[in-house]
């Protein structure tokens, strides 16, 4: 990673919702797809990219 540049800002604009995920951003899928009325059965992670930042 870039040292000593805080990259937020350039991930920021590059996002398209203009934020970056938070924990319950990813928590809340994970619920969603282990719902009861199987509203993820047909999903898969491959849609889901994730990328640590």
């Amino acid at each position: 990673m870039h040292q000593g540049r805080d990259m937020r800002p350039f991930y920021e604009a590059n996002v398209p919702l203009g934020r970056i995920g938070e924990p319950d951003d990813i928590a809340d899928a994970m619920l969603w797809l282990a719902s009861d009325q199987r509203a993820g059965a047909f999903m898969t992670m491959a849609l889901w990219p994730q990328s640590p930042a």
